[in-house]
């Protein structure tokens, strides 16, 4: 029954695909673009020896998405393991969101949190023109991305001309708060070789939460019941320019800069009753955080010679973190400060690239490139805490650190194209990273030189099917929160401290990656398959290290594989072209050696398959449209040390209904969380090693979670 209940959606379009496949193969289609009623889905495969897929802005705004995150949810292989409603931190192939890398334009941007983690739900997704999914990296992009690659393309001069707008607002109908505001414009300007763009954004977010904990002694007695109500309040904001010289193929010149506010206020209150049902406490969490991003980029390339061009690239980019987190207990109506936790971090970075490719023989593209990029990171903890009725400065020594990163790059590529249908893409990429930790406790440097070659094969059987094959090497650097000695409240979990270690090591990888994607002639659909094994050496964990107390350390070498599907499909075969589904499905596994037990399991938090579905009707006659998007991922676990927890998410559903006034004028309805999703977590608590192997349970503790659904009102139009 549960394997129907989770499956058989999916199930049922693959096997529904088969007929379509053979009744769909009259008319002629573009190999590159995967097209089903109309922009509706628009979805490509990238014509490249990598495995890239393409997601431009259409194929995500029929549901609206507020975020980067919104939009990234509905994406092949991507996983969320955070809270109800949050989409922070992606999580490519189910793996750790540190093993996902985030680009802006194709350059690095510095993380949101420590870990090097760039936290999507602060972009706004009015900003992205499309987003590219690359499954395994090219010799002329960073190897930093085990899990892959997404890359984030902001609107430019090129992708508008005149002026698209929104207005909108988000009903909450469990709350009885006012409807939150949304608006946005973009405009664009052609003037013969120059172009410009300029879009803002302004959007006001809540998520509200209510969690209910319950704690039974390993007998089976209650021992302690916690409910709280969680309200996250966050108002973004957003500016970006682009502006464009473009002399055809002769030379281009482009600069665009991009502003990013996030204002986030987030209150908990906790009331917690003993095992008799007596109130115990309660307790009030609150926490404030201002964000600030600026993006800035410059490119310019130039034709040298008939067969040899240059490319010349400026990124630079400024993240601010502060906040301001308190715990106070509620006596007599009155809030008492129990403690207070101040945190700033100051990081920019400027990078310089450049790259020189030519056509050397009839069959070979050679390109070399070098680059340099150095980025600062300051971080200052001020920890207060109540010492005889009044706060104590209780930060530890560690609480100011200044990490500098340098980073120094080379590669060679070449593309040979061995015959009509088949095309060779391989390269070396030598990297060097110096690190330099600065702080109250001393300082430290080191180096590193690594060597991380590349190789696709992309060929072409017929006119309809593409075989791919990769192979690469890549790595995952630590985490500057990783790395700083500070201690983190909350982390990983309520009432826990985590801990950084100056001493982590890289993580380096070898994958394979080797896919068949077929399309069918005419608009029959689509059908790809990917198989994918990643060898990671010293692997980083969180581990537990003394009560309540973590920090993170390599445990070992550790394997993943598994299989992405990704298919679409029109309802030709039945003479309904107004009806489409498009879905992907991956199912992952993966096995390390737990170096506490020295049993073998899974990667913590990594769901054993992720799946989406989306079904649209297109209603022409009546300027209608509407459809259906659901998302459910697999149950994760994570091991710490003497501690398992289990998690499991329930399904998301979201569904609009649009009506088109003319060619200019939308008016769309979306709703998200249609079945008021949940997450139940569960942990098993034991004392030392032998009662973990003899199943002994110490302390379990049951947790549960759920939002509300969003109702999401719209206009959009052009002029």
């Amino acid at each position: 029954m549960r394997f129907r209940y989770q499956h058989g959606p999916l199930l049922a379009v693959f096997l529904c695909w088969l007929p379509a496949y053979s009744l769909g193969q009259e008319a002629e289609v573009s190999l590159q673009e995967i097209r089903v009623l109309g922009d509706r889905l628009d979805h490509l495969l990238a014509n490249s020896p990598a495995p890239t897929l393409v997601y431009g802005k259409n194929y995500f705004q029929s549901f609206e998405p507020q975020a980067v995150g919104d939009m990234l949810k509905r994406i092949s292989g991507i996983a969320f393991t955070g809270d109800i409603g949050e989409f922070e931190a992606p999580q490519l192939r189910g793996l750790g969101s540190q093993y996902t890398q985030v680009l802006i334009n194709g350059e690095r941007i510095p993380g949101t949190s420590g870990d090097r983690t760039v936290l999507v739900d602060r972009i706004p997704a009015e900003l992205i023109e499309r987003i590219e999914l690359v499954r395994s990296p090219t010799p002329d992009m960073d190897s930093q991305g085990i899990g892959g690659t997404l890359n984030l393309v902001l609107k430019d001069a090129a992708s508008l001309q005149g002026t698209d707008w929104r207005l909108g607002g988000l009903y909450y109908p469990e709350m009885s708060s006012s409807p939150q505001g949304s608006a946005a414009i973009t405009h664009g300007v052609k003037r013969g070789a120059w172009s410009y763009l300029v879009a803002a954004n302004l959007q006001e977010r809540l998520n509200p939460k209510t969690k209910h904990e319950k704690v039974f002694s390993g007998a089976g007695s209650l021992m302690r019941l916690t409910s709280a109500e969680d309200l996250r309040d966050s108002t973004d904001s957003a500016l970006s320019t682009t502006i464009a010289y473009d002399l055809g193929d002769k030379a281009a010149f482009n600069f665009s800069l991009a502003y990013l506010d996030n204002q986030l206020n987030e209150d908990e209150l906790i009331e917690i009753l003993d095992g008799d049902i007596q109130a115990d406490e309660t307790a009030i969490e609150h926490r404030d955080i201002n964000q600030r991003r600026l993006e800035f980029g410059m490119q310019y390339s130039r034709q040298l010679q008939h067969d040899m061009r240059l490319q010349l690239n400026m990124s630079g980019s400024r993240f601010d973190d502060d906040s301001n987190e308190q715990e106070a207990v509620l006596e007599e109506g009155l809030e008492l400060l129990q403690l207070q936790q101040l945190t700033t971090v100051d990081d920019h970075e400027v990078q310089l690239t450049g790259s020189l490719s030519w056509q050397l023989a009839s069959s070979h593209v050679l390109e070399v490139g070098a680059g340099i990029s150095r980025e600062d990171r300051d971080s200052r903890q001020t920890l207060l805490e109540l010492e005889a009725d009044e706060l104590v400065d209780t930060s530890p020594g560690s609480s100011f650190s200044r990490v500098e990163e340098t980073r120094a790059h080379a590669y060679l590529m070449d593309v040979w194209t061995l015959s009509s249908s088949a095309t060779l893409e391989y390269g070396l990429r030598a990297e060097d990273t110096g690190l330099s930790q600065l702080g109250n406790d001393g300082k430290a440097r080191e180096s590193q030189l690594e060597f991380n070659p590349s190789a696709h094969l992309l060929y072409r059987v017929g006119d309809t099917g593409e075989f791919r094959a990769s192979l690469a090497r890549t790595l995952r650097r630590p985490g500057f929160g990783e790395i700083i000695p500070f201690s983190n409240r909350d982390t990983p979990d309520e009432d826990q401290v985590t801990v950084g270690n100056p001493g982590l090591q890289p993580e380096y990888a070898w994958g394979l990656d080797i896919g068949y994607a077929h399309r069918s002639r005419g608009n029959g659909g689509n059908l790809g398959v990917n198989l994918f094994y990643r060898k990671i050496e010293d692997k980083i964990e969180l581990t537990r290290i003394g009560d309540d107390l973590f920090t993170p350390l390599n445990i070992g070498t550790g394997r993943t594989w598994g299989m992405e599907l990704d298919f679409a499909l029109p309802f030709t075969f039945i003479n309904w072209p107004e009806v489409g589904v498009i879905g992907n499905y991956v199912w992952i596994d993966s096995r390390i050696k737990d170096p506490f037990s020295g049993q073998n399991r899974q990667f913590n938090l990594q769901p054993n398959y992720i799946a989406n579905i989306d079904l649209f009707h297109e209603l022409p006659a009546l300027g209608l449209s509407h459809g259906l998007s659901w998302q459910k991922q697999g149950d994760v676990r994570e091991f710490q040390t003497d501690e398992i927890k289990s998690v499991r998410y329930g399904s998301n559903l979201q569904y609009f209904i649009e009506k088109r006034l003319g060619t200019d004028l939308t008016i769309r309805l979306s709703v998200n969380n249609m079945l008021d999703a949940r997450k139940r977590e569960q942990g098993s608590l034991y004392q030392g090693l032998a009662d973990l192997m003899g199943g002994v349970v110490d302390e379990v503790v049951l947790e549960r979670e759920h939002g509300e659904p969003v109702f999401f009102l719209t206009i959009r139009g052009s002029f």
